[in-house]
């Protein structure tokens, strides 16, 4: 396995400007990521007066729902805004068949 499809042998292991260039975005976006997580969580969880080296019960469970609430709201959002997105993408041949439809109406959440 390749890290962020790089690597590989023969030929086709010598990636593109664009494939690395889309690698290296990625991985930016996932630090980000994982820094606004770990700044948003810290805040919230973990008191300043460091008495311990150890976490609390109390703030272990904290971080537990802080990280989980974050990844869940970070992929609702995701979801959201590709299908912003599609529907933008889809409005013109919608106009043409037809009334427009609403909002995300075309979409099926579960």
């Amino acid at each position: 396995m390749s890290f962020l499809g790089l690597g590989g042998s023969g030929p086709s292991a010598i990636s593109s400007p664009q494939k690395i260039a889309a690698a290296e975005a990625e991985l930016d976006m996932v630090t980000d990521m994982f820094n606004r997580l770990v700044e948003s969580c810290h805040s919230k969880c973990i008191t300043t007066k460091y008495d311990n080296g150890e976490l609390s019960n109390g703030e272990s469970l904290c971080l537990d729902r802080c990280v989980a609430k974050y990844f869940d709201v970070n992929i609702k959002v995701g979801e959201v805004s590709i299908f912003s997105q599609l529907e933008i993408s889809l409005y013109p041949i919608a106009y043409q068949t037809g009334p427009p439809f609403k909002s995300l109406d075309i979409f099926v959440f579960y």
